[in-house]
């Protein structure tokens, strides 16, 4: 096989641009990397062993790393279902699903959906619905209800919502889980929340996409992740399935020689589970990493999810002041000291824990089981843990991020950009909503951040928008600089998804997944820049 050498390359060298080198590639790794490329340095090279690729005008980096997302995005409701994302007013969504009934009447003529156990596709599943947009709507949750149900009588329907912790189901569907045994909790129109969509994924898979589906949607995502020249994810749960058999997918795609991401798979754990089960679901996941090994490796597990609240919008997060709306604090999904102990055990046996926190009570329960965890074992800073999201959170409690080596994930698209986006949470947060966010406070405190989008909710994942959006937000205390997220989105990601001496940097002995930009996107980053190349596992996969 030749070996590629990339010649008068600028590349990011971890904390700056170096100009007018040579990367020397082989066997999907990089060889070496040289500060010095003239004519003199490439006489030793023999030609016909060799391609050279000049990338002049063109700035490298490492290939960015998103960690906290959930595969396949949207891609099985919009190629399966429906998707909603975009839309901005109840009108708009009614309209959007009036064109799908018609699409679902010309594809479904002869399907019957009386029958439970028919196959996964004959339910009808949509995503994308906005909180914000369906609150302002008058009565907007009793029109969509009586929309799906005259519309769709004879079909079951869900459809979820943008941030997929709220999912509405018209009678049909509804009548469906009953007769499965699943006992939900819906609202009059059909809502129904966190804990009871996470029991329908798990225990009603008629709901849940056919694997030949599944395949078709992880590829699509794939091309979208790489086209932003994202290689390399930690995947949490997986939208539109209900756990072992989406991730057995990927791996018949890393078989077929077609997975090109590097994935970090996670198994999320609800407060009623079984520590037993979960331990024997863990293991069903570590024999699709050892399998994977034969492969190429790019599928490995160390992590367990938790849910430790919702979100601001349902009032589900759990906030250490009442909300500025209505009474109530929101709540802990877990038993302070059943969540203690069980973090203390997942240490002990080795596992990364990464907790979905968003208020401060859910950030400070995540930061007190964690270092209760971390000081009975005696194991700080070893295992990675992680805490996502962190909208509101203490001083106190970043200060013992840092010290307990507790990395922070955050999603720099969701910073406010200017005074009109706090319209957005100020209703729900008051004056607090000006304090969350604290991205500048983390990093000045030595927590490690890394960059995630948590993809679907956020539509557009490309790395450049989300480094662009920390260092335009609207308080100026919280900005980060550039160099620090390109760092969030590389090195440091890496490090929490335990491949920091594989991807993250362009050294020797590293995996060859390079992304390079025509703009000097380390000076400055307007966020619509185009990748203008990109090389996954020494491949040229575009070149522009």
């Amino acid at each position: 096989m030749k070996k590629t050498v990339l010649i008068h390359a600028n590349y990011w060298d971890g904390e700056r641009m170096c100009r007018d080198g040579r990367i020397e590639i082989a066997d999907g790794y990089v060889g070496a990397v040289y500060g010095a490329c003239d004519e003199q340095n490439l006489k030793p090279y023999n030609i016909e062993e060799t391609c050279f690729e000049d990338m002049s005008g063109i700035y490298l980096f490492p290939a960015w790393i998103d960690s906290h997302l959930h595969i396949p995005g949207d891609f099985l409701f919009e190629k399966f279902g429906v998707v909603l994302t975009g839309f901005e007013s109840l009108e708009t969504y009614l309209d959007r699903l009036s064109t799908w009934k018609k699409q679902c009447e010309k594809q479904c003529e002869k399907q019957d959906y009386q029958d439970l156990d028919v196959a996964g596709d004959l339910w009808l599943r949509g995503f994308g619905w906005n909180a914000v947009i369906m609150d302002r709507a008058e009565n907007g949750y009793e029109q969509l209800w009586d929309f799906l149900n005259q519309e769709f009588a004879d079909k079951p329907v869900l459809l979820f919502s943008d941030d997929y912790h709220n999912c509405i189901c018209n009678k049909k569907a509804l009548d469906a889980v009953k007769r499965a045994g699943i006992a939900v909790e819906p609202d009059e129109w059909g809502l129904i929340k966190e804990k009871d969509i996470f029991l329908l994924t798990r225990y009603l898979p008629k709901m849940c996409f056919s694997e030949s589906q599944i395949e078709m949607a992880v590829l699509a995502y794939q091309e979208k992740l790489l086209s932003y020249g994202i290689t390399a994810v930690q995947t949490l749960m997986f939208l539109g399935g209900n756990g072992l058999r989406e991730w057995k997918v990927l791996l018949a795609l890393e078989r077929k020689g077609l997975l090109k991401l590097k994935v970090n798979l996670a198994l999320t754990v609800q407060p009623w589970e079984k520590l037993e089960e979960s331990r024997q679901r863990y293991g069903q996941l570590m024999k699709i990493e050892k399998e994977s090994r034969f492969y190429g490796g790019h599928i490995q597990i160390h992590t367990v999810k938790l849910y430790m609240d919702g979100v601001v919008e349902n009032h589900t997060a759990y906030m250490e002041a009442p909300y500025e709306d209505q009474a109530g604090r929101g709540k802990n999904f877990w038993d302070l000291e059943t969540l203690r102990e069980f973090c203390r055990e997942l240490d002990e046996e080795g596992h990364q824990i990464h907790i979905h926190a968003i208020g401060d009570g859910a950030v400070h329960d995540a930061v007190t089981a964690l270092v209760y965890a971390m000081d009975r074992n005696g194991t700080a800073r070893k295992h990675r843990h992680v805490i996502a999201h962190l909208q509101i959170a203490s001083d106190e409690d970043i200060r013992l991020m840092g010290q307990y080596g507790i990395i922070a994930s955050i999603q720099p698209y969701w910073f406010p950009q200017s005074e009109k986006d706090y319209g957005l949470e100020k209703p729900f947060l008051g004056e607090r909503a000006e304090e969350e966010y604290k991205a500048r406070t983390l990093e000045a405190m030595g927590v490690l951040i890394t960059g995630a989008s948590d993809s679907p909710v956020t539509p557009r994942p490309a790395p450049v928008l989300g480094i662009a959006m920390a260092g335009n937000r609207c308080q100026e205390k919280e900005r980060l600089p550039v160099p620090a997220m390109i760092r969030a989105f590389t090195r440091n990601g890496a490090y929490q998804l335990f491949r920091e001496r594989e991807l993250g940097m362009i050294q020797r002995g590293f995996r060859a997944d390079l992304v390079g930009y025509r703009e000097a996107i380390w000076e400055q980053v307007d966020g619509d820049e185009i990748p203008a190349f990109l090389m996954v596992d020494g491949k040229i996969y575009l070149k522009n």
